[in-house]
């Protein structure tokens, strides 16, 4: 709910997987920012079309360096974008 519009934004069908994986957790990051209830840690799991096992397993901490600076970025990037657009003007 909180999330999905990053994914309906930028995943489509030949969305190489480290791209998809960078949108999960971004969204997982826009959920836990709007929902209490949704917190870390993050277990993250990658599995290839037509193989019924992990290609790749992680368990994603609240202290994790990776995820804080892509959690950072994003959040930099959304409020220049914002501050970037041409505000509307209700008369």
């Amino acid at each position: 709910k909180y999330g999905k519009p990053i994914l309906d934004r930028v995943i489509g069908v030949d969305t190489p997987v480290d791209v998809c994986v960078t949108a999960a957790l971004l969204s997982m990051d826009s959920t836990i920012r709007s929902n209490l209830s949704v917190g870390m840690p993050l277990d993250l799991a990658v599995i290839n079309a037509n193989q019924l096992c992990f290609a790749r397993q992680v368990r994603i901490e609240d202290h994790d360096p990776n995820y804080l600076a892509l959690s950072e970025a994003w959040s930099n990037a959304l409020r220049n974008a914002f501050q970037d657009m041409n505000q509307i003007t209700v008369v």
